[in-house]
């Protein structure tokens, strides 16, 4: 794997910017694994920010489920071939009937955060959320 100039715009040098210098040494098969989860996790942060501001958010288009080609690399949860890629699990959990988001500092004001929770059933639920620092 070729290690030099890795630039912020490409996905190499985002994942460098988010989980360090290691990524450079991993193997080709473990970084695209690494960058599937990452766009999961990427993709579930924003559909679940969508439905906690729900009322003040309209929502979200989800355009292009699956590819229409095959294609090296894409950003869709499904390939050409109908294969669910990792972040089709990410996609699916953020959809749920019932979910949790907990905004992160940074989208807040002060030391606060906000916890939102949301049924989109008829049935009641009932949970119980701990949360704090180890």
């Amino acid at each position: 794997m070729n290690t030099q100039n890795f630039l912020p715009e490409t996905i190499t040098g985002k994942l460098i910017e988010t989980f360090g210098e290691r990524v450079k040494k991993l193997a080709t098969e473990d970084s695209t694994l690494l960058s599937q989860i990452w766009q999961g996790e990427t993709l579930n942060f924003a559909l679940s920010h969508y439905m906690a501001r729900r009322f003040l958010t309209s929502g979200a288009l989800f355009w292009m489920f699956n590819d229409s080609w095959p294609t090296a690399s894409s950003w869709t949860p499904v390939d050409y071939y109908l294969n669910k890629t990792p972040a089709f699990w990410y996609v699916k959990r953020a959809f749920q009937d019932i979910g949790v988001f907990i905004s992160p500092g940074y989208l807040i004001s002060g030391n606060n955060f906000e916890v939102f929770l949301w049924n989109e059933n008829l049935r009641t639920a009932k949970y119980k959320i701990d949360f704090g620092i180890s």
